[in-house]
């Protein structure tokens, strides 16, 4: 019924009524249109295939046609270097983080259901994660001071959930270069002071293998530049390392050797077992 229809079926009314219906059919026209195109903040629960748990919280359902072993279909995430999955959070998680069977998903993070969306993510390297935040912001969502990183101190610190994605080329500077330290590692020595946690030791930026061996593995430094002084036949090419040892920039820096997702010792990224991880680098 039209404000005009309204008006006359009431006798005429006067023009203050008439102005009253119009803005009441107003309101429930666009309520519809809210509802029917989805218009207003993002709510997990309007994504195909989420619904509700018993407690009310977002939940992808069974059979929801994205789920992880589709996502591993394409995507060859490596553990070492990646937030995991497949794990029940011992905190509830806002309301825009869906689980499965309570049990965290990639679909937990980013949103899969929207195969244009998924199209262009591919083309202009979109991450289709489930808020408008990025880095440490998006991370602090649920992992908080009062959260999730009083007990993984790590989970927030680098602000991404993948620090390795596959098939990403190596980049090895051609020239030796300004040695420096990395964002990465800078992040970790806003803790790793030898207060707050554990110092870094014998990592010193910049320390060469000019004499001795030093007591650890120094940071900062240029590998080509190392490679050239220390020769050739002792050292792997940088674009023949294993693909877990990475660079940043040409150098050596913590997420060399580490990963805050490792679940090997020391959160290596891979075993040093018979020095394997030593010898990746230092082939002679």
């Amino acid at each position: 019924m039209t404000p005009n229809q309204a008006a006359n079926r009431s006798g005429g009314g006067s023009t203050t009524g008439s102005r009253l219906a119009t803005w009441a059919w107003g309101f429930t026209m666009s309520a519809l249109l809210v509802a029917a195109v989805g218009f207003g903040p993002r709510n997990a629960t309007a994504t195909p295939g989420i619904g509700t748990d018993p407690a009310g919280h977002p939940s992808i359902s069974i059979g929801a046609t994205w789920t992880d072993a589709r996502c591993g279909s394409c995507h060859s995430i490596d553990p070492v270097f990646s937030h995991p999955t497949d794990f029940a959070p011992s905190r509830p998680l806002p309301a825009a983080f869906p689980l499965q069977n309570g049990r965290m998903t990639c679909l937990t993070c980013h949103e899969g259901s929207d195969a244009p969306s998924h199209a262009e993510a591919r083309r202009s390297g979109g991450t289709l994660l489930r808020s408008s935040l990025e880095g440490r912001a998006f991370c602090a969502e649920c992992h908080t001071e009062a959260g999730f990183s009083s007990e993984n101190p790590h989970a927030a610190a680098v602000g991404k959930a993948h620090l390795l994605w596959p098939d990403t080329p190596r980049q090895v500077p051609l020239g030796n270069g300004l040695a420096r330290l990395d964002a990465e590692s800078m992040s970790c020595l806003e803790c790793h002071d030898g207060m707050v946690a554990s110092g870094i030791g014998g990592h010193a930026a910049g320390r060469s293998f000019a004499n001795d061996f030093p007591q650890e593995h120094p940071i900062g430094v240029l590998y080509r530049s190392v490679r050239d002084r220390r020769g050739m036949n002792r050292m792997t090419d940088p674009h023949a390392l294993d693909t877990r040892v990475r660079l940043f920039e040409g150098t050596v820096g913590c997420g060399s050797c580490h990963s805050v997702y490792s679940p090997l010792k020391n959160d290596l990224v891979m075993s040093n077992r018979g020095s394997a991880l030593c010898l990746s680098c230092h082939d002679g």
